[in-house]
């Protein structure tokens, strides 16, 4: 893991930076995660990221996973309607260097995603090293 200065990279309260609203119910939102916040534009494997659901309308959860493939069948975080709750992951950047962050709540939620890390692509070891 390659530690970075924690920014701030996605804020659906801001409307400028990458989510322009809240993400509606049962709605996906890309995030761009490489070339931002610290992170290397290329060469990247996965990024640690920081996820917020912000006052919530309704109790649900996000997931978040790679850009260019299904989304897995598991949360991310839990919330509660009203609540703010945040959960750290290391997720995988799809090959367009971004990530998605899918609602699944009946309502909309404000979302937030910093990023405080990366990891590189696993080098094959030398043929001597086997």
């Amino acid at each position: 893991m390659v530690s970075v200065t924690p920014a701030r990279i996605a804020d659906s309260r801001s409307g400028v930076q990458q989510i322009p609203t809240a993400v509606g119910a049962l709605s996906t939102a890309p995030v761009q995660v490489t070339g931002v916040g610290g992170i290397p534009g290329s060469g990247v494997a996965a990024v640690l990221v920081n996820v917020t659901a912000v006052w919530p309308s309704g109790s649900g959860y996000l997931t978040v996973w790679p850009s260019g493939v299904s989304g897995p069948g598991t949360s991310s975080l839990n919330f509660w309607t009203g609540q703010t709750v945040s959960n750290t992951a290391i997720i995988p950047v799809g090959s367009d260097g971004k990530i998605q962050v899918f609602n699944g709540s009946p309502g909309p939620v404000q979302v937030v995603v910093d990023v405080s890390g990366y990891t590189v692509p696993r080098r094959r070891p030398e043929p001597w090293c086997r």
